[in-house]
């Protein structure tokens, strides 16, 4: 037990030995010496184990607080410091100094702009209000495309009309340039009426979007970021988000990327190119 009336030396003793002892063995005595910045240019960590064994009784591994006094003073005489000043600077220290490991970042669990479907969206684990823009700025970007044409069966008004969760289970038609962004988008779809990961990175590239700003590998990772968990598609509501992220990635404006979209000529086909037959292309044969 630690006496009542111990000394701030003493207690500074007491807080090296640990709490289930009240003696001191010779790794905490050496820490003593590192923490207290007692080792230095003339007394080294080695010469702090060499005075802990001349106080330590021969077959013993621990000291009690009378030998670690002994100690001080041969860490005195070895580092030429006063002794006085050095119990005082042992006692006024700010005892054992704890360094844990430090973790390394995890980059899907630390860096959360790459967080995926909720965890992106509600706001307790991704970047709060990534995808709360101005819904002014994004109607104006893309309000040409939503209202282009009404769905079969749908009244003509001068009234906006809410965007329906269904989708349309005809093959939709591609018009002419200049065409608009959902346009755009399904042609990118192909026979489907969402578009996958592929899809998306070759619209990307195909409609111009990728430059140094904006490479594949950002596309890919963006796309991981707007569809649900679970999904591999997205349908034309995520699309758009998905165009807001883009121009946050390349510091631009959300009108820029959508108008840069709905003026591409729409999915590029590269086909394998025949070689040459001279019997059968070469009419002089």
């Amino acid at each position: 037990l630690i006496p009542s009336d111990a000394s701030r030396l003493q207690l500074m003793f007491y807080n090296f030995c640990g709490s289930a002892s009240v003696e001191m063995d010779g790794r905490s005595f050496t820490k003593l010496c590192k923490d207290c910045k007692l080792v230095g240019k003339t007394l080294k960590a080695a010469d702090a184990d060499v005075i802990f064994s001349k106080v330590v009784v021969p077959g013993q591994r621990r000291i009690s607080f009378e030998q670690f006094e002994r100690a001080l003073e041969l860490v005195a005489d070895k580092s030429g410091a006063d002794l006085e000043g050095l119990r005082e600077a042992v006692a006024t220290a700010h005892g054992p100094a704890f360094v844990g490991t430090q973790m390394e970042n995890v980059r899907l669990h630390d860096d959360k702009s790459t967080y995926t479907g909720t965890h992106n969206t509600d706001g307790r684990h991704g970047v709060t209000g990534r995808h709360s823009m101005n819904r002014l700025s994004v109607d104006s970007a893309f309000g040409a495309s939503r209202s282009k044409s009404p769905q079969p069966g749908t009244p003509s008004t001068s009234a906006p009309q809410s965007r329906s969760p269904s989708r349309t289970p005809s093959m939709p038609q591609v018009s002419s340039c200049p065409l608009g962004v959902q346009d755009i988008f399904k042609s990118f779809c192909g026979s489907a009426q969402d578009l996958d990961g592929k899809g998306f990175a070759k619209l990307c590239k195909d409609c111009g979007l990728v430059d140094k700003a904006f490479t594949p590998t950002d596309a890919d990772i963006l796309f991981t970021k707007v569809v649900p968990t679970g999904k591999r598609r997205i349908d034309y509501q995520l699309f758009e988000s998905a165009l807001v992220l883009v121009a946050e990635k390349k510091g631009v404006e959300v009108d820029e990327v959508a108008r840069t979209v709905r003026t591409s000529s729409g999915p590029v086909m590269n086909a394998t190119q025949m070689d040459n037959v001279r019997l059968h292309d070469d009419k002089s044969t």
